[in-house]
Order: structure tokens, then sequence, then C-alpha cells
């Protein structure tokens, strides 16, 4: 499948990008000569040499003397804010208006491009110096200079009073564009290795129903969110699938996007039991197991504790905690001396393990999550 871009004027000029029936970018063409492939993390230069390789926290480049390490400093939008070498120096710091559009770089020694939102930019230029300066956001392209998508959002109808080509519901200094508004997963193959590639999405509407601030209920969401797209991830050498996990938040309280599926951070933990019986001795709660389309997560704010207990919560468990409900909400259960029902045996390290404070998850556990987790429609993409 190819989406090009054309522009007439000084001749007729062509910028195709080649994608895969399920969205997943394999190419860049201009005036039709391949300027670059991708397969995953790993993007080559149009003659086929590896040009670099994307992680969650920067980028490796390949360079003539090896390998060169960059790492990136983001915003709350994930926006890359400054970008420096394994020394510490400074390549490229970056500042954007509200919609994206770049301030002049306050460093420009480098060419990275995952910029506004960690999106990439598409910076090709057409002759006469007019710049493309679009950004990729996977299911369409969005352009700062207007704040806008440059096609129709394909949930429009859940949104009749917004336009439909908006931009986080014109709330770009809190939002960012959620590409659903539940947990799903899109699973890919790659030719050349036979890795499936599958990555878990989970879109959540970020709730403060505590008395913390929200500066504050915003920096522990965002922990959670590091926790949750670092233990929700591994490789099943058996299978050579490569599990991982993107979390999105929506901190808009006026915004319908991601509603229903809710990370709620409170002063008390409160619940039915299955005796009916309304308890509050928890420092989390999943409202239901093993749905990943309607849920609430209640999460106890650090400096709290749960009815009769002594210990409170800190920074650290907090953001553990919400890793170990959003696992009831993906079909995580706790160890079978606690839940009978649990498929699998998990020891006292397990992140679900009842009473525990352990972090870790397992293979068998990342194949849970696939049953549980709706394959996403390519077509919405």
């Amino acid at each position: 499948m190819s989406v090009a871009f054309s522009r007439t004027g000084w001749g007729t000029e062509n910028i195709p990008y080649i994608y895969s029936p399920t969205g997943t970018k394999l190419a860049m063409e201009e005036n039709n000569t391949v300027q670059s492939y991708h397969e995953g993390a790993c993007v080559h230069r149009g003659n086929g040499s590896l040009d670099y390789i994307l992680h969650p926290e920067g980028v490796v480049r390949a360079t003539g003397q090896g390998l060169s390490h960059e790492y990136f400093l983001k915003d709350h939008l994930g926006s890359t804010r400054v970008v420096f070498n394994g020394n510490g120096a400074v390549l490229q710091a970056t500042d954007y208006y509200a919609f994206g559009l770049e301030h002049t770089p306050l460093a420009i020694s480098n060419t990275n491009r995952y910029l506004y939102n960690g999106k990439e930019l598409q910076d090709e230029t057409f002759a006469g110096g007019v710049r493309l300066g679009w950004y990729d956001y996977g299911a369409r392209f969005y352009d700062p200079q207007i704040g806008r998508f440059t096609t129709i959002d394909p949930f429009a109808e859940k949104f009749p009073a917004m336009t439909t080509y908006q931009y986080a519901s014109n709330n770009p200094v809190v939002c960012i564009d959620l590409d659903g508004l539940e947990g799903y997963k899109i699973t890919t193959k790659e030719v050349q290795t036979g890795n499936t590639n599958v990555k878990f999405i989970l879109d959540f509407k970020v709730v403060n129903a505590s008395s913390a601030s929200n500066s504050d209920v915003r920096k522990w969401a965002e922990s959670s969110k590091t926790q949750m797209e670092t233990l929700f991830s591994g490789f099943d050498k058996n299978t050579n699938k490569n599990y991982s996990t993107t979390v999105n938040l929506n901190f808009d309280e006026n915004s319908k996007q991601g509603e229903g599926f809710e990370l709620k951070f409170v002063d008390k933990v409160n619940f039915t039991d299955d005796q009916g019986r309304t308890r509050t001795d928890a420092d989390g709660y999943a409202n239901e197991i093993g749905n990943p389309n309607k849920n609430e997560f209640q999460v106890l704010i650090p400096g709290k504790a749960a009815t009769n207990w002594s210990e409170k919560i800190t920074e650290t468990t907090a953001s553990d905690n919400a890793a170990h409900e959003v696992g009831h909400g993906l079909g995580l259960r706790h160890n079978k001396e606690s839940d009978p029902k649990n498929p699998i045996n998990i020891d006292w390290e397990n992140l679900m393990y009842y009473g525990g404070d352990g972090t870790k998850v397992t293979i068998d556990q990342l194949k849970i999550i696939e049953k549980t987790v709706p394959e996403k429609d390519p077509s919405k993409k």
C-alpha cells in the first residue's frame, strides 16, 4: 500500500510512503528513488546499510566509526526536548508552540526527526525549498502548522461536537492524540527475521479523585506508564514473538477520549467484594478481571495507607500497584493460593503475587494478555 505526496509548480514531484496492509511503514521514496527502509525498530538507508535503531530512550546510529548512542529527554506529552550523547553533550534542543510547530532549534548538530509527541517528522523538501513538515502518527498524518490532521478521524462519530480533523480535542497542552479508546493489540510479522511483533496499546483516561494536586497525579501516572511499558514486554524464544506495550494517557477532564478505561488515583480505594461487603483495605482495585475494553483501575496515592494498614504508599509502590491492577484488567490473576482460577504458577517475585512486592512478568503471562486483548481492526487505522 502506498501513500504519496505530490506537488507541482517546479515540475511534478512525488514523495511516496510504502506501508504493509496493517499500516506498518516499510519504505520512503523520493522522485522514484528509495531513501529509507523500515524494519521494526531498524531503519536502513536507501542503499541497504543500517542508518539507526530506535529504542524507548533514544536511538543508536551507525556511523563510519561504529555505533553512536543518543538519548532523548521528553516532556509530559512525550515530545523530545533535548537529545544528548553518551558524554552528556547536547546535540539538539527543541521547543514547540502549543500545536507542535517547532521554535528555532537551540542546537542542530544532529538530524533527529522524532520530535513532537515522539512522532517522526516528515521533513522531505520539494524543489524551491518547500518542506513537507508533517508528523506520521501511524493512523494519520498531522500538520502542526494548522494544528489539524490531514484526513478525517475514523472515530469522528464518537465526538459529534468536534471537527473531524481536530487534534487532541483542541487542547494540546494536556492531551495527545490517541489511536483508540481502549486496550488493543497490533500484530505484525518481520519477513527477514521471522519474528512476530505483538504490541499492546493501552489508552487511559487519567482521573484525579484524590486530595493530591493534578501535577502530582500527572507525575504518578507517567511513572505508572513507564512501569507498564517496561513490565508488559518480553521475547518468547520458543515462538519468536516480541511483546511490547505502549501506554497513552489523557489528562483532559472534559475529553471523552479514553472514557470507560480509566486510571483513577484515590485517597481511599473503595470496592464491593464477592460477599457484597464494602471494603477500603486495599491499595488498588480493578473493576473486572480480563476486560481490556471497559474498566476502572483505582490506585492509592503516595502518602496514604489502606484501612488497617500501617505502611504508607510510596511513589514506587503506587506505580507497581497501577501495573498490578491493569494486569488484572488484561487477564492476569493472583497466585493460585489466592486465586485457584489462575491457569499458571507464579512465584513471590511476580507482579501479580498477592501481598507481594515483586515486579516480574513471565512469558506465560504475556501470552494470557495476548489472548485477552483484542486485535485492532486494520481498517480503523
